[in-house]
């Protein structure tokens, strides 16, 4: 659903508007109609979208009627069509940097970069505006699995309702800039995430149930349903734990975190390729054969699983790098 592209999808595409449609409104598309019933309307926004011109027609016809008077770039303005012309101006801005193919951006916006910025408006220059809508924030826990393309519907539909009260673009547009610049600075670098494969379908489910197990993945980013989606959400899940500092770069926990996670990634390739076992005599003191077997009985596993378990992480911890490779 392209908005600022060459292709043009239903979402931008001019409507077929119902018989009572204002006709100075006639050149309005379907993103146009979502975002003035969110501005205009104090209702439940899941209705279609000719039940919201519907709304929105009997709405202007009573604001004309009664002279309504609204404030308008901190000036209070009779209601006309003119103004909701202004008004879309300066509220459907250009979006054109949320790829709506890029499933890892688009699990970011839904995770947490919406939430953080809509949560902390204060620092934003924002003009004769504010950042109220009668939308709900959509992406609560838990998200079902929905499609890219649904997800970019949902997230401009979301962008283009937090209401400006400007006719001026430069505001609403400086905020999204704002939301853009976040994301730029919080992406995880291509050389921590260059370990996972996302042809590897094992390496993504047993990476889903790390980050799951240790808590790491965003509540509501939606269940991936196939590869492509796992990867994305990995990574997107990475990306949300970026927390800048005052300086605006991102603190070192994430490093930490990502160095571990790569690690066990190591250890678990490193124990499946040894898994074939053959038997060995290993002489050994009284008093570590004593050890030896006291171990095993608290872990309730074999002599041998203990020699090996220890065998592997000193293996792995001593001689092979982040990424699994021999260091020597």
């Amino acid at each position: 659903m392209s908005i600022t592209g060459l292709s043009r999808s239903p979402l931008t595409r001019g409507l077929q508007h119902i018989p009572q449609w204002p006709q100075e409104l006639s050149s309005f598309n379907e993103r146009d109609i979502k975002w003035c019933y969110n501005f205009f309307m104090e209702q439940a926004p899941h209705i279609s979208v000719y039940e919201k011109e519907n709304s929105l027609s009997n709405h202007f016809k009573y604001s004309i009627s009664t002279g309504l008077i609204i404030n308008i770039n901190g000036l209070n303005q009779p209601f006309n069509y003119n103004m909701v012309i202004g008004l879309k101006q300066g509220n459907v801005v250009d979006v054109s940097w949320i790829d709506r193919k890029d499933g890892r951006l688009l699990n970011w916006l839904m995770s947490c970069g919406l939430y953080h910025l809509t949560a902390n408006p204060a620092s934003i220059q924002i003009g004769y505006c504010g950042l109220a809508s009668v939308y709900p924030y959509p992406f609560s826990s838990p998200v079902p699995a929905i499609s890219v393309e649904q997800q970019y519907g949902l997230i401009i539909e979301y962008i283009d309702s937090l209401r400006f009260s400007s006719t001026d673009a430069i505001h609403k547009q400086s905020w999204l800039n704002v939301l853009k610049d976040f994301w730029l600075k919080v992406r995880t670098s291509a050389s921590d995430i260059k370990w996972l494969d996302q042809d590897n379908e094992e390496q993504l489910l047993w990476a889903w149930h790390y980050l799951r197990d240790h808590l790491r993945l965003p509540p509501s980013i939606p269940l991936p349903v196939n590869s492509k989606e796992y990867y994305n959400a990995i990574l997107a899940s990475l990306d949300a734990m970026t927390i800048l500092d005052a300086f605006g770069q991102p603190n070192a926990e994430k490093q930490v975190f990502i160095a571990r996670f790569k690690k066990a990634w190591s250890q678990k390739k490193f124990r499946a390729a040894g898994k074939a076992k053959k038997p060995y005599h290993l002489p050994l003191t009284v008093k570590a054969k004593a050890s030896l077997e006291k171990l095993a009985l608290v872990k309730g596993c074999s002599e041998s699983d203990i020699l090996e378990e220890l065998i592997n992480r000193e293996y792995v911890a001593i001689l092979l790098d982040a990424q699994g490779n021999q260091k020597y």
